[in-house]
C-alpha cells in the first residue's frame, strides 16, 4: 500500500507521466516483450555480480577492500562504454566512482549507489557468501551491493538492445554512505543539479518489494561535561564527577523524540574517564538524531538547552551541539510523476509495487534532491532482509522483476 504524504499528488501528475512517454530521441527503444525475454536470461549473471561484489569486503574505512571495489566497479562502467573518473572520496577513506555514458536523446539521468557496508574486515570468514534455496546472504548483498549488480546489468541489457536514448547518463558509485557520505553527499548533490531525474538503489524489504519516498535526514547531538579531576580514594569530594553530571544529564534528555514534529533522538554512545582511581573530569556522550523537519531539531536543540541548565554537580560546565550529517529526502510532485511510473512498469509483468512512504534510515537521495532540480526516486534495489546485521540477505525470485523495473525506468527517465 502507498502510505505517506506523496500519494495525494498521484492523480495531479497522471498527465505528465504521459507526456513524459513522447518519444524522446531516435533510438529504437525494446518493447516490454522483449526485455522480459532478455532479463530472465540475465538472471544467472546478475546472481554471479552480487556474489562477486559480496565477496570484496568493502566496510566504511577499510582502504584496500574499497579500493579493489572501486577498480572492479570502475572497470565494469568502463565496459559498459563509460568514460570513468575516480574522485577522492576526502575526509572519507575511498574514491567516488563516476562513469559517464552520452546518448541519442535530450534528457539527462543519473544512478546512484553505494558500495561501502558496516560490516567490518572479517565479516565474510564469520558469514560467507552463499545461496540456501530462493536467498543469497552474504555481508552488503542487499545494502547495497545488489543495487549495484542491477545498475550494471539493466545498462548491460539496453547496450546489447543498442539503446541509449538518454542525451546524459551519470552512474556514481560511492564509499561512505554508511558514515555519513562527508566526501560524496557534496559531489552527489552537485551533479545531481545537472540532471533531470535521479534513480537511487537503496535496498526495500523483501516482505514489502517497494520503493521509497521520503526518508530521514540524520544528525549527531554531541553532549560534553566539564568537571574537576580527584584522588577517589583520598579526596573524592574535592572532584567534580563529570560521568555522574554526564548519566544525570542523559537521563533527563532521554524523552525528546517528538515523532508528531519529525524529529526523534536515541543516545548510543559515551564516554568518561580513563583511570579507575580518578574522579573524572570530563565525559561525553552522542545522540543518533534523526529529522524530517528542521522545525523540529530547532525545537529539540532549545528543548535541550533549557534542560541542561538543571545540572546536579555543582561547578561542572555542560554544553550541547548538533552537527547535522546528510538532509532529509521528502518526496514531491517530481517523485511522485516516477512513483507512477514504476508502478505501471510493475503491472506490466502481473505485480503490484508498494510504495513507503518515509523511513527513519538516511539515504544519498536527500542530498540529490537538495541539488533543486532532479526528480528523485529512493530503493529501486534489491529486496531482502537483515540489512546492518548478522544473515543479511535479498530474495533471488524478485531478481528479473527488479532488473526489468531498473532498464524500463531507465528507458521512461530518458524520454
Amino acid at each position: 500500500m502507498w502510505r505517506g504524504p506523496v500519494a495525494a499528488t498521484v492523480a495531479a501528475v497522471t498527465a505528465a507521466v504521459l507526456a513524459l512517454s513522447m518519444p524522446g530521441g531516435a533510438a529504437a527503444q525494446p518493447s516490454p516483450e522483449r526485455l522480459k525475454a532478455t532479463v530472465a536470461a540475465a538472471k544467472p549473471a546478475t546472481v554471479a555480480t552480487i556474489q562477486a561484489l559480496v565477496g570484496i569486503e568493502t566496510g566504511s574505512g577499510h582502504g584496500p577492500g574499497l579500493a579493489q571495489m572501486a577498480t572492479l566497479l570502475g572497470d565494469r562502467l568502463q565496459a559498459l562504454g563509460a568514460q570513468v573518473e575516480q574522485v577522492p572520496a576526502e575526509p572519507s577513506v575511498g574514491t567516488n566512482v563516476v562513469g559517464r555514458f552520452a546518448g541519442t536523446g535530450s534528457r539527462s539521468l543519473m544512478l546512484i549507489a553505494h558500495y561501502d557496508t558496516v560490516h567490518p574486515p572479517g565479516s565474510l570468514a564469520r558469514e560467507p557468501v552463499r545461496i540456501e534455496g530462493n536467498r543469497l546472504y552474504g555481508p552488503g548483498a542487499g545494502d547495497s551491493k545488489g543495487g549495484i549488480a542491477l545498475m550494471l546489468h539493466a545498462l548491460q541489457l539496453l547496450k546489447d538492445e543498442g539503446w541509449a536514448g538518454w542525451g546524459r547518463l551519470t552512474v556514481v558509485f560511492n564509499p561512505d554512505e554508511e558514515v555519513g557520505s562527508r566526501g560524496s553527499g557534496p559531489l552527489i548533490q552537485k551533479l545531481a543539479a545537472e540532471h533531470d531525474t535521479v534513480l537511487s538503489f537503496e535496498p526495500t524489504l523483501a516482505i514489502r518489494d517497494s520503493v521509497l519516498t521520503g526518508a530521514s535526514g540524520t544528525a549527531n547531538g554531541v553532549l560534553e561535561v566539564k568537571g574537576r579531576a580527584a584522588h577517589a580514594g583520598v579526596e573524592p569530594a574535592a572532584g567534580r564527577n563529570a560521568l555522574v553530571e554526564l548519566a544525570h544529564q542523559i537521563t533527563q534528555l532521554s524523552d525528546l523524540s517528538m515523532p508528531e514534529r519529525g524529529v526523534s533522538m536515541h543516545w548510543t554512545v559515551a564516554q568518561a574517564g580513563d583511570k579507575r582511581n580518578v574522579i573524572p573530569e570530563s565525559a561525553r556522550a552522542t545522540a543518533d538524531i534523526r529529522m524530517t523537519d528542521m522545525a523540529g531539531l530547532k525545537l529539540l536543540e532549545d528543548t535541550v538547552r533549557e534542560r541542561i541548565a538543571k545540572k546536579r554537580i555543582p561547578d561542572t560546565e555542560v554544553t550541547f551541539r548538533i552537527d547535522v550529517n546528510r538532509p532529509a529526502f521528502k518526496g514531491d510532485a517530481k517523485t511522485a510523476v516516477l512513483v507512477t511510473q514504476a508502478q505501471s512498469i510493475y503491472r506490466e509483468l502481473g505485480r503490484e509495487l508498494n510504495v513507503v512512504g518515509t523511513t527513519g534510515g538516511g539515504t544519498d537521495a536527500g542530498y540529490a534532491q537538495a541539488g533543486g532540480r532532479a526528480a528523485v526516486l529512493e530503493s529501486l534495489g534489491m529486496p531482502g532482509m537483515g540489512f546492518h546485521a548478522k544473515a543479511e540477505w535479498v530474495d533471488l525470485d524478485k531478481v528479473e522483476a527488479r532488473l526489468y523495473l531498473a532498464a524500463r525506468m531507465i528507458i521512461e527517465s530518458s524520454r
